[in-house]
């Protein structure tokens, strides 16, 4: 089912597009991984291009770092309704709708597979009222010098664009909501963890120009997600028995309560859509007595015993909840923070340092500066890549009381085995 399942969601794509007589679909890059084009998977496509061709709508495609024209060698021809954007330059093309309106679309496709040349910036339309569109395969960041690197704001600067559709960026989510929109409709079916939950893409509609509306079509016939399940959420828990039902729980509330669809969401005309399944990975976190009684010292085998046992117990009737691995983030109960402040020096402290670090500049921006490049604070629209993590005021607080717990833990465990070393002599 998985191996079938990007087919399933392009093949839902289409018919979407057919159920909602389109005036004309884009897609900017990456149709093919670079080691996916197979003669099977290019037949595919090209089927599905000859579906679109039998009602008359034309499909606009620029390539993408995976599949860059220099190395993109189709085993089939396309059927003549696909345009294929040049390399070289910028290219445009004008497409009536069945209304007589007019549309423009602009795009260039990648040349090689680390294009570092900032093509939009050749983009140029006439504002004249036509719904103006530029196509672009872009990382959406100036922190690497590759995919074409840009900025929000020189999108947003290049005169007479309404809409950007983006590709490259693999999860859905639209940049900017007006004046233009630019969006990544990310990938129709996810192939991994890093690639979790509902995976569809964008119907746009363009009554008028400048109001495109924008909505997300979900495609996925199988969901990857990660899920969280706390030891704390249930009292009373005595043996790995009791983790399992915890966990057989989670996945049957999973079966009965779906994703919800995120905002500006259509149900797609003609299938209803359910997910075939989900492939989740269980993460057990939490603190408890039973974490130092049963699961410390023993985490991979107890996981590894949990995935063969879920995997076995889980029902796999539609939609199935397949298990890909466990994780045990466990910890034994922390002591009373208040009491040990009270009672110790070294504690008291530390919580100090902790506290100094939430209200002084200086103390903050020290401890910000340790974190890493993946943490970014949010600063003006645009500036964050797409690929780092925002460090916004209730993340950093979670990050240093985790920080705190992990450090007094540490020293209550060190005088521990301080203590009992000293009664063997």
């Amino acid at each position: 089912m998985l191996q079938r399942a990007a087919y399933t969601a392009f093949e839902r794509i289409v018919h979407t597009a057919l159920e909602y007589d389109v005036d004309f679909m884009l897609i900017s890059g990456d149709i093919y991984d670079d080691d996916s084009r197979s003669v099977a998977a290019n037949s595919f496509f090209v089927e599905q291009m000859e579906r679109l061709k039998e009602k008359n709508i034309p499909v606009f495609i620029i390539y993408g770092n995976h599949d860059p024209i220099s190395e993109n060698i189709e085993l089939f021809k396309l059927p003549d309704n696909v345009e294929v954007f040049d390399a070289e330059v910028p290219e445009t093309f004008e497409v009536a709708d069945k209304r007589g309106k007019t549309a423009r679309i602009i795009g260039q496709s990648y040349r090689i597979p680390g294009e570092t040349r900032k093509m939009h910036l050749n983009y140029s339309f006439p504002n004249d009222g036509v719904l103006n569109i530029g196509m672009l395969h872009t990382s959406l960041s100036t922190s690497a010098n590759i995919h074409v690197p840009c900025s929000l704001g020189e999108l947003k600067g290049i005169s007479g664009i309404h809409y950007w559709a983006l590709g490259h960026i693999h999860k859905p989510q639209i940049i900017h909501k007006s004046h233009p929109v630019i969006a990544f409709p990310g990938i129709p079916q996810g192939r991994d963890m890093g690639e979790q939950g509902l995976r569809g893409f964008f119907l746009v509609e363009a009554q008028h120009p400048d109001t495109p509306g924008v909505y997300f079509i979900p495609t996925s016939p199988i969901i990857w997600i990660e899920k969280e399940v706390s030891i704390e959420s249930s009292h009373g828990l005595e043996d790995i028995d009791n983790i399992e039902e915890l966990i057989l729980t989670a996945g049957n509330e999973l079966k009965e309560s779906p994703l919800p669809l995120p905002h500006s969401s259509l149900e797609p005309k003609g299938f209803g859509f359910t997910p075939d399944g989900y492939i989740v990975r269980w993460v057990i976190t939490g603190r408890g007595t039973i974490h130092e009684r049963v699961i410390e010292g023993k985490e991979e085998e107890i996981a590894a015993h949990l995935e063969q046992v879920l995997r076995e117990n889980m029902d796999m009737n539609k939609p199935f909840v397949w298990t890909e691995s466990v994780r045990i983030n466990t910890r034994s109960p922390m002591p009373d923070m208040d009491d040990l402040i009270e009672k110790d020096e070294i504690i008291r402290i530390l919580n100090d340092i902790c506290s100094q670090m939430e209200r002084e500049p200086e103390l903050r921006e020290k401890a910000l500066s340790l974190l890493g490049n993946i943490w970014q604070r949010p600063t003006p629209e645009g500036s964050i890549p797409l690929d780092a993590v925002p460090l916004g005021e209730e993340k950093f607080r979670y990050l240093l009381e985790l920080a705190q717990n992990m450090a007094v833990e540490c020293i209550l465990k060190e005088r521990e085995r301080i203590e009992n070393s000293q009664d063997l002599f």
